[in-house]
């Protein structure tokens, strides 16, 4: 059993929440919202229940295992150090625990008492401490910190975070690393380091020599922070530790931190950790990565012959360029066991058609694939004939369930739409489907295809689609309305139309006729703005919601003075017949001058009034602007 301990023991159980009314609204409505309120209450068969415990009371269960706590901003001070630590006597047999400290100006003397508090838990298998920013817990106590660790010799599991400013210094850096040594049951080790903490060149080759230690260690989870001046150094040094017995690595360098050349080093290290079955890696933006390293990821990988999830991440401004990529895809041609691949390329990495053809091409080796992300950033310079090989790509993979894939801001015109949808339309087992290729130059017939290959996704549960700032017209609209009357198995919808697209009422009454057929959709969210809508086209729309008994949650952002208050006055009146709708989130945008005020207001409370007829509702949130 976990138990939650909150110090100030005022945690509420809400069950209508409003946002963002005006004060007038919330004066008429208040007495019809204690009403449903009370309604809900009454009626409900379960309720939600946290069960908070106070230190100052010993904890009555001794069995107690599972322990997490936080500590926030001015409840932790000198008056009350002994009754933390007398509270953990009595839970001593805890076996995991995990404690938060927020902004709390713990300093030396807090940590040194937060030490001596965790102490009393010998049994201890797991530990997760979190020492947010601003906390100043200074060497001295980060000292404390880890001579508390070192005297728990039965963890298996240790989890540390170091937010920025809390001025840790090199002694104190040193003094983590010597302790880490000594955990040599470690089978999992999280680090994380915040910036501003005066840690010195010197915790990167510390760090890598205490991970040499760990002989047991199966996972190895590192975050550094921004602006940590890792240099390529201290990125070779570290990875040095890297041991044969890893089965799980994550690592994430923060944005610039001056990696360079160090990561050969860092890939090559890699070549050791043959057991890896899961492999993360994440280099923030302005790192001056360069290509000629990334030969080495090919070698680092190719004997990883247990790899299933791999995930690479390069941020903006690395400037990798078309010879990166090409390396890259001959590294991830190697992985031939995987089941998942998450590639992020951020903007401004000019890798360019050819690098994005050669990934795409190296993606058909993948056979086992069941989970494919892939995700390239504006001012790459991809064209159309960067997918020239994305049907036979997609032919290859007959496992696959789940794709996301994201191309925005490149220059991508209704050609390159169009060999996308024609290759989707290969992917016959997906069950879930993020599609974005937002600020394009993709018009009606491009997305026209997208929209029939949709059609060929008979178990299709969750998709989501970006269409943002092309030009897809009605005729794009209808097609994605006539690919949701073949998706009947859809359980979760989110598709975003922003402005330029011009669907107008009839694309939005595509989209209503579209709804009607997904009868298992539980979770709606619709996202349109300036698309040249009216109330007609809100008609429509609401006769497809209508249509959704199976809806559980509806988030609506409309940002069109021709939908407006009327067009949502129209929704809310068929919503009425979703039975099974708990969670409802609304952002109305309508223009509207001085004179129309009286209207607007009698608009709303007609709205607000719709929704108190909703006696079931648990979870409100209503925005006008």
């Amino acid at each position: 059993m976990s138990t939650l301990i909150n110090w100030q023991n005022t945690l509420k159980n809400l069950f209508l929440t409003q946002n963002h009314l005006l004060e007038s609204d919330l004066n008429v409505f208040q007495s019809q919202r204690r009403a449903c309120a009370e309604e809900i209450q009454k009626n409900s068969k379960k309720q939600n229940q946290i069960q908070s415990v106070s230190l100052c009371q010993p904890c009555q269960e001794e069995q107690q295992k599972d322990l997490k706590f936080t500590i926030k901003k001015n409840e932790f001070n000198e008056n009350n150090y002994q009754t933390l630590v007398e509270g953990m006597k009595q839970i001593s047999s805890v076996r995991s625990l995990e404690i938060d400290v927020q902004d709390a100006n713990l300093q030396s003397e807090g940590a040194e008492a937060l030490s001596q508090s965790i102490i009393q838990c010998q049994d201890l298998e797991r530990l997760s401490l979190a020492i947010g920013q601003y906390n100043l817990i200074g060497q001295e106590g980060i000292v404390s910190i880890s001579k508390c660790i070192k005297s728990l010799h039965n963890l298996n599991d240790l989890s540390i975070t170091i937010e920025r400013n809390n001025s840790i210094g090199e002694v104190g850096a040193a003094s983590l690393c010597q302790t880490l040594k000594k955990c040599t049951k470690l089978t999992h080790l999280q680090l994380s380091f915040g910036n501003c903490n005066r840690f010195g060149n010197t915790l990167y080759s510390n760090l890598g020599s205490s991970l040499k230690s760990l002989t047991n260690l199966q996972s190895l989870k590192l975050f550094f922070d921004n602006n940590l001046s890792i240099l390529p150094d201290g990125v070779k040094q570290l990875s040095e530790g890297f041991l044969h017995s890893l089965e799980n690595l994550e690592i994430k360098f923060g944005s610039n931190n001056n990696i360079g050349s160090g990561l050969g080093g860092f890939l090559n290290s890699l070549k050791r950790c043959q057991k890896l079955k899961n492999l993360s890696i994440q280099f923030g933006e302005s790192n001056n990565l360069q290509s000629q390293s990334f030969q080495k990821l090919e070698k680092a990988v190719k004997n990883m012959s247990q790899l299933q999830n791999l995930q690479i991440i390069i941020e903006k401004n690395n400037k990798i360029g078309e010879n990166a990529a090409i390396e890259i895809s001959n590294g991830i041609k190697c992985c031939q066991t995987l089941k998942q691949l998450n590639l992020i390329v951020g903007s401004k990495n000019d890798i360019g058609s050819q690098g994005c053809h050669q990934i795409i091409q190296s993606m058909g080796f993948l056979t086992k694939l069941n989970s494919l992300s892939f995700q390239f950033d504006e001012q790459n310079n991809i064209n159309d004939q960067a997918f020239d090989s994305l049907e036979n790509t997609f032919e290859q993979l007959t496992e696959l369930q789940s794709l996301k894939f994201i191309i925005g801001k490149n220059i991508i015109t209704n050609e390159g739409a169009i060999k996308i949808g024609i290759a989707l339309k290969k992917c016959t087992k997906l069950e879930s489907l993020q599609y974005s290729i937002e600020e394009n130059n993709i018009g009606s017939e491009g997305s026209k295809i997208i929209g029939e290959s949709i059609s060929n996704f008979f178990n299709l549960k969750n998709l989501n689609l970006k269409f943002g700032r092309n030009n897809i017209r009605s005729c794009g609209a209808g097609g994605f309305g006539d690919a949701l009357k073949t998706c009947p198995s859809l359980e979760k919808l989110k598709f975003e139309i922003d402005s330029k697209n011009q669907i107008g009422p009839d694309g939005l009454s595509f989209i209503g006729e579209g709804l009607k057929n997904c009868i298992n959709l539980k979770s709606l969210d619709m996202i349109i703005q300036n698309n040249e809508l009216n109330i007609d086209g809100a008609k429509e729309l609401s006769k497809g919601i209508e249509k959704l008994g199976s809806l559980q949650e509806i988030k609506f952002t409309i940002n069109d003075s021709n939908f407006g208050l009327d067009g949502t006055q129209e929704v809310f009146q068929k919503l009425n017949q979703c039975q099974k709708l708990r969670k409802i989130s609304f952002n109305i945008y309508h223009k509207h001058s001085e004179e129309e005020v009286d209207v607007v207001q009698s608009k709303k409370m007609n709205i607000l009034n719709k929704i108190y007829k909703m006696k079931r509702m648990v979870d409100l949130k209503f925005k006008f602007n």
